[in-house]
């Protein structure tokens, strides 16, 4: 038993990480309440997600509402032109199903194509956001183009991503789990399939300096003017 409660024993190494993922996913519920912030809870559950996953998280709540504030206004302006084009795409696929349009079937492949694109998009984006310092258009240009370049890690981040929809669904108490764990338990997961990309990213970059050459490549750091 007392190899159990010791605090570097790997059960309560679990259990607190465990604990991180939890408060983690309440703070994030909780600031997107007001819908225009998703933007900004993602990318802050994102960061925290990975310090979780180096195991540098520090202070749990302090480092995750201060990257919020950093990233509010840049995150919240992405987030709004998603959601734009959320309820676009929304509208469109309500007119194709009164059936009033002609040529419904193009257009509806067409708002399929878009849709597709939305999401391999969002899926990335406020991960590239809690990493990378750049400008918005930079950052959503970015955004697709690793989506694209990793086509098979992008589908299973989607499918990580929706996994909350059938626990609530089709599992009596899951809507309970979703409360505690819905986001970052996905996130965390997600965050094990990107950081490969994050280090394929950063060592071009170190490459490129150890070569005298310019690393400015539009990937610039979120995290190193970061102050816990």
């Amino acid at each position: 038993m007392e190899g159990f409660f010791n605090m570097d024993s790997k059960w309560m190494k679990a259990l607190s990480k465990l604990f991180d993922l939890m408060l983690v996913n309440i703070l994030t519920l909780l600031c997107s309440i007001p819908i225009i912030t998703i933007g900004a809870s993602f990318s802050a559950m994102h960061f925290m997600m990975y310090r979780l996953y180096k195991n540098d998280e520090g202070y749990i709540i302090r480092s995750y509402f201060g990257f919020f504030k950093k990233n509010f206004r840049q995150s919240t302006l992405m987030w709004l032109v998603y959601l734009l084009i959320l309820l676009i795409l929304g509208i469109d696929q309500y007119v194709l199903n009164q059936g009033v349009l002609e040529l419904n079937s193009v257009i509806q492949i067409v708002v399929i194509i878009i849709a597709v694109i939305w999401l391999i998009s969002f899926v990335w984006v406020f991960v590239m956001q809690s990493r990378y310092l750049n400008p918005i258009r930079i950052t959503m240009k970015n955004s697709m183009l690793v989506g694209l370049t990793h086509p098979i890690r992008t589908v299973l981040m989607i499918i990580v991503f929706l996994l909350p929809i059938p626990v609530m669904l089709l599992i009596s108490w899951g809507l309970p789990i979703c409360i505690l764990f819905g986001l970052t338990v996905p996130a965390y997961i997600q965050c094990r399939m990107y950081a490969k990309v994050f280090a394929q990213i950063e060592g071009t970059d170190k490459d490129r300096e150890n070569n005298g050459e310019n690393s400015d490549s539009g990937w610039l750091s979120n995290d190193d003017d970061f102050v816990q």
